[in-house]
């Protein structure tokens, strides 16, 4: 974007502090690049909300109810309600989802309208607080009415926590956030800003390290390495680590030093396994409990491992709360004893507060973590030394802004070649949707692209295809226009039955068909008993022409093929959005990528193709992928960035490191992912794998069967699994 064509832009106060120090044109242009960016993801996340806060995106609850009669209940007098079972037969799907969101999570709202979301309408005038049992399956009302029917609308509490941080950083910077802004500004004016931002006086010693310790052992000297950098760098750094790499041991290791220097930790993952894995480890030893405090957000069910049960939040200050009132009975101020014991069981949330300000380590999944009180209310009060993310891969960058905007400073941990982020097709279908808003023009793509599609599959032409054209929608010129390199037959009012034109009609790739009874007459009349036909969007009445295709289309086993074919029923938007998800997967193999593109190319027209880069870039990558890789331009004029195109090979020279070897897999089954997935620069077997029994010298459970005594131990199985089934059987 060039200064003169771009409207005079300002810096908030908070930008300017955020900033200070920075040359006053560069920080203007930090800002300026920062708030162009940031407003398409704002406008990103405001359409996904919209779209899940819809009236039809209401579950309708249909209830059941009974008064509490049990006097020593604490609901006495109140609604108990449950499902009424016989409203969802048949409807099975409906009743797992309903169920999953009422009580599967965190306690929601229930709504005695669809129309809560209306400006003009007073929300608390509909809100319906409840107390919910999960193992039970039923809630209390506690507003004491009786319910027949309640509505539930989708949680927009992650969404709307992403749009807090994106106008906090957009707008309302703090000093600690300034490397955030700063992936935002050109590559060339702030690749000395990351490169310099490095204590290298700050290391570890030879008899500090707690768990990298075996210098012998292939890989410790990386994860060492990394250790170190992760502790000089005043910014990010970054960890690329294949399956079995040593990816948490190393962060194991990075806590522990941190700990004894004093700094405090944010653990996020995508996962409970990862956190959970982490604080186990931790915990592993007497002198590291010592030394390191965890707290555990989020809900007890959903923690894997039983050493960090004990460190969830709400147990862990209950437990604190109990034995500091055991310890007070015994104190013998009974003044000052009941005071505090009266503070304690008064449900104060100041004690609770302490122990969590006095954890060293705090952890959660990127989800779990929004239920930390300081994050859940807003406002940012309190900072963290460190944020380390696990699993960054599976993170996109709205999700890592909430939590790292409490950090000073970002530690990314996962590996790019796995799992990326989970994408909702509906939010990736409503963004797509808003750059083509033309019904008439994604009808129009949409019969172009099953046309298109039909023929790029029939490399042989085998059968003619008749396109039946609505009037308003598929002119002929512009028709012709989309199909340059075919041969098509016009079938209208003009037609002769002259054997030039019959033979003109069956010779054809492409019958374009306007929509008339005559013209469907004379298909069913002319159409050679051998001239197999594949219809588009509409449908042939003629017993003879319907007799005929339905034999030709007959397979080998008897079974009648369709040979009509319509896009009406797809949404255009879906379609768009499923194979640009394809496309995205498929981005580290060029050739499946240009398969999917080219349809892309087909179903969009051009002046839409151009926005799918956004679309992607805001609702698929991963932050780390997008700091360590890349992503693409948002266009083509567009100037090197950190936040499209990754760091500098300058910073990643001293803020990146990939570990080599892992210590999980025999390298016969390690040697397929990495020649195909790392091109041979990871994943290489340690000695600690080699040093064990070797897999041939295992029992193999097949070794008895004559046909399979000479079969490699692994067997590489493409998607569609035809070959291996042709080699193993059914």
């Amino acid at each position: 974007m060039s200064r003169q064509n771009t409207p005079t832009f300002r810096m908030t106060l908070q930008q300017h502090n955020a900033l200070k120090g920075t040359n006053e044109f560069v920080a203007e242009r930090i800002c300026q690049s920062a708030d162009f960016d940031l407003k398409d993801y704002i406008a990103y996340t405001y359409g996904c909300i919209s779209l899940v806060e819809r009236p039809d995106s209401a579950l309708e609850l249909h209830l059941k109810s009974e008064k509490i009669l049990d006097k020593k209940s604490e609901n006495f007098g109140l609604f108990r309600h449950w499902l009424d079972f016989r409203k969802y037969q048949r409807k099975g799907y409906l009743l797992k989802k309903i169920e999953k969101n009422l009580f599967g999570g965190r306690t929601p709202f229930l709504w005695k309208s669809k129309k809560i979301h209306d400006e003009n309408v007073n929300k608390e005038q509909y809100q319906v607080e409840i107390e919910i049992s999960r193992e039970e399956k039923y809630f209390v009302s506690l507003d004491g009415e009786r319910y027949d029917k309640l509505f539930l609308f989708p949680n927009t509490i992650q969404l709307r926590k992403h749009l807090d941080a994106l106008h906090t950083l957009k707008k309302a910077p703090l000093r600690h956030h300034q490397p955030l802004l700063r992936l935002f500004g050109l590559t060339d004016k702030n690749t000395d800003y990351f490169v310099d931002r490095m204590d290298y006086d700050e290391r570890v010693d030879l008899d500090e390290w707690n768990i990298l310790t075996d210098t012998d052992r292939d890989g410790t000297l990386q994860q060492r390495q990394f250790v170190n950098m992760a502790l000089q760098t005043q910014d990010f750094a970054l960890l690329e680590g294949p399956p079995g790499s040593g990816k948490t041991t190393t962060i194991v290791e990075l806590i522990l030093q941190l700990a004894a220097r004093g700094k405090r930790v944010l653990l996020c993952s995508a996962t409970h396994v990862a956190v959970d894995n982490v604080i186990d480890r931790v915990l592993e030893k007497e002198e590291w409990k010592k030394l390191v405090t965890p707290v555990r957000i989020g809900n007890e069910g959903d923690i894997r491992k039983e050493r960090a049960r004990a460190y969830q939040y709400h147990r862990l200050t209950k437990t604190k709360k109990e034995s500091l009132r055991n310890k007070i009975t015994r104190t013998k101020n009974k003044k000052s004893r009941q005071l505090l014991y009266d503070s304690l069981a008064s449900g104060s949330r100041e004690f609770d507060e302490i122990i969590l300000d006095s954890a060293n380590l705090v952890c959660g999944t990127m989800i779990g973590i929004l239920s930390h009180p300081k994050i859940r209310e807003g406002g940012l009060t309190e900072t963290f030394d460190v944020m380390i993310v696990d699993e960054a891969s599976k993170v996109t960058f709205q999700d890592f802004l909430v939590p790292a905007l409490y950090a000073k400073k970002w530690i990314l941990v996962g590996d790019i070649q796995q799992l990326s982020p989970y994408v909702e097709d509906d939010y990736v279908s409503h963004a797509i949707h808003q750059e083509l808003p033309n019904r008439k023009l994604q009808d129009v793509a949409k019969h172009y692209f099953e046309l298109r599609k039909a023929l790029d599959n029939d490399k042989t032409g085998r059968s003619v295809k008749i396109f039946i054209a609505d009037k308003d929608l598929s002119p002929f010129g512009e028709f012709v226009r989309h199909f340059p390199d075919y041969g098509i037959f016009k079938l209208d009012a003009k037609f002769k039955a002259e054997a030039k034109q019959i033979k003109a009609l069956n010779e054809a790739d492409i019958v374009y068909c306007v929509n008339h009874p005559e013209n469907f007459k004379n298909i069913d009349k002319y159409i050679h008993p051998n001239t197999k036909a594949e219809v588009f969007e509409g449908e042939i009445k003629g017993e003879r022409f319907n007799a005929i295709q339905t034999k030709l289309h007959q397979g080998k086993n008897g079974y009648n093929y369709s040979y009509t074919f319509s896009a009406k029923e797809n949404k255009w938007s879906n379609m768009v959005a499923h194979w640009l998800c394809q496309s995205y997967q498929y981005r580290n193999s060029p050739s499946e990528q240009n398969y999917f593109n080219t349809r892309l190319k087909w179903l969009v027209p051009g002046r839409a193709i151009s926005s799918l880069s956004r679309v992607r870039r805001m609702s698929m990558p991963s932050v780390l992928e997008m700091l360590q890789h890349g992503i693409g331009q948002k266009g083509e004029k567009d100037y090197p960035k950190a936040i499209y195109d990754g760091f500098h090979q300058r910073v990643k020279d001293v803020k990146f490191m990939s570990l080599e070897y892992q210590h999980r897999m025999e390298d016969e089954i390690a040697a397929i992912s990495r020649e195909f997935f790392y091109n041979n620069k990871n994943l290489l077997t340690a000695n600690t794998v080699t040093g064990k029994r070797n897999v041939r010298k295992r029992k193999n459970p097949l070794a008895d069967l004559e046909q399979y005594q000479n079969e490699s131990k692994v067997i590489w199985m493409n998607n569609n699994f035809k070959d291996t089934k042709d080699k193993w059987g059914n």
